[in-house]
């Protein structure tokens, strides 16, 4: 007998995040192999890559500077703008180029995540036995706050890097 289970039925309103909070901060590796040059990879995906930049750019956005890659997957403009990055390296390898990539939170969320609760616990530092039933209710949702959000927000990223996999596997030509 099958057991209904709301989670797995309606996928489309998952509230669960597929990233877990470890994989988010520490980050999700992978390595892909290019038969083409580090070069020519470049080439090809800042063609195909929407701009970071251009805010109604859908789809896959970002590129490659420097040898250094950066993609993400946006699906509107009113979008939770924490979601995972495909961040790395492009180099040249014996058989054309090497892709080192981790698929983890965006640079500035470690920032906001060090000050947020920094700030909490000066405020809880401030307050001390102070403490009533409101002041709590109030710290208890700022605590919970960010967690919830990016339980919200990154509730497609499994088939986000999935699309960025396919993105870079046909026009990178980049294999596991």
């Amino acid at each position: 007998m099958s057991v209904f289970h709301p989670l797995r039925t309606f996928a489309a309103f998952r509230i669960i995040p597929s990233v877990r909070l470890t994989d988010y901060f520490a980050g999700e590796r992978l390595r892909l192999c290019s038969p083409l040059s580090a070069r020519a990879v470049a080439e090809r995906i800042n063609e195909a890559a929407g701009s970071l930049l251009w805010p109604f750019a859908t789809g896959v956005v970002g590129g490659v500077w420097s040898g250094n890659i950066r993609l993400r997957y946006r699906s509107s403009l009113f979008e939770y703008n924490a979601k995972p990055v495909l961040s790395g390296r492009v180099r040249e390898a014996a058989s054309g180029s090497s892709l080192d990539l981790r698929y983890r939170a965006p640079l500035w969320v470690y920032g906001f995540y060090l000050v947020w609760y920094l700030f909490l616990a000066l405020f809880a530092g401030l307050i001390g036995h102070g403490w009533d039933g409101a002041t709590v209710g109030i710290f208890s949702i700022l605590l919970v706050a960010p967690l919830g959000l990016h339980a919200v927000g990154s509730r497609r990223s499994e088939e986000e890097l999935a699309d960025l996999l396919d993105f870079l596997s046909q026009h990178a030509e980049a294999k596991r």
